[in-house]
């Protein structure tokens, strides 16, 4: 499975049986001399970027997805207004 792309650091703990911190420390590693580099990024629950899939060889970083305030603010409102009509159903 190691050999196999993209991977990330939680599948390379999975199958080695490092701790998540070590296979997070080797892929960084990894990265810091060119042997990986970030092709993707996993999604949490909550539609954030947090967990950097890995490529083996040379090739450019995928960027994070960042959202503007203005973006935050109407899916905070969004949430809120959605909560609310829950709240009164």
């Amino acid at each position: 499975m190691l050999l196999r792309e993209p991977v990330t650091s939680h599948e390379i703990s999975e199958e080695t049986g490092l701790h998540i911190v070590t296979a997070q420390n080797l892929m960084r590693c990894f990265k810091k001399n060119k042997v990986v580099h970030v092709s993707a990024w996993d999604s949490d629950s909550m539609g954030r970027d947090c967990t950097p899939v890995y490529k083996i060889g040379k090739g450019k970083d995928f960027p994070r997805r960042r959202m503007t305030n203005a973006e935050r603010q109407k899916r905070c409102r969004e949430k809120k207004n959605s909560l609310e009509k829950l709240m009164h159903q």
